[in-house]
């Protein structure tokens, strides 16, 4: 079944004498639990229904689960008693103390008075167990407490209530915890300081070498060798 929660109660012998379940979809908005002699019976002996509907749990009021036979006649409650002084109170904040009392007839037979019995343990771990849980956290300055159950088909809900903790900027930002070498460590790279990745040297194709054009040569004019006089014989 959805979200169902179950107990099976033994005697000193190991011998099954009880069997306490959630029905199917736990009793709609009302948490409701079915005591039975013994697991795979066709029909419940008792029905366990709580005076509340969606809100169950809390320290301001009492909790009763009223307890009643096969033919649908009363025959005792369960009550969740709220704290009756501040001693009882600080106990049941700081702990899980919590104080119940049951009531019964005098004609319900032993074994299913043990059944009764274990379904009390049961409604008290369902419900009661984090009743008035209190979480402080100095270094963000946070304050933060459990208030009540909510309770739809057998779900149940924590409501708490949160105080301070408020702040913008880093100043409500948690403290960095030291890690112990060898942890992974995973965290966002500032992009900002990402070192730009080294670029590939391009390769430069080689160029080819330019054809020089012959230069023209300036033809030195050729000196002319003067031309020798011929001496003529002078005639005497």
């Amino acid at each position: 079944d959805i979200c169902k929660q179950e107990m099976t109660i033994m005697d000193g012998n190991s011998t099954e004498i009880g069997h306490v379940y959630q029905p199917f979809l736990g009793g709609g908005f009302s948490p409701t639990l079915q005591v039975m002699d013994r697991k795979g019976d066709d029909e419940p002996v008792a029905t366990i229904k709580a005076n509340a509907v969606c809100c169950i749990a809390g320290l301001c009021c009492d909790h009763t689960f009223e307890i009643e036979d096969a033919d649908g006649q009363n025959i005792g409650k369960i009550v969740k008693t709220k704290p009756s002084s501040l001693g009882e109170l600080a106990k049941e904040l700081t702990s899980d103390a919590d104080v119940f009392a049951i009531e019964f007839n005098k004609d319900v037979e032993p074994n299913r008075k043990a059944s009764l019995f274990g379904a009390l343990h049961l409604i008290d771990y369902m419900f009661f167990e984090n009743e008035g849980e209190v979480n402080l956290d100095i270094a963000n300055g946070q304050l933060s407490f459990k208030c009540c159950d909510c309770y739809c088909l057998g779900c149940v809900c924590p409501c708490s209530c949160t105080l301070g903790g408020g702040g913008g900027g880093d100043e409500g930002a948690e403290p960095a915890m030291d890690k112990e070498p060898g942890e992974d460590e995973s965290f966002e790279e500032n992009p900002e300081e990402e070192e730009p990745a080294e670029e590939e040297p391009e390769e430069e194709e080689p160029e080819e070498p330019e054809e020089e054009e012959p230069e023209e040569e300036e033809e030195e004019p050729e000196e002319e060798e003067p031309e020798e006089e011929e001496e003529e014989p002078e005639e005497e």
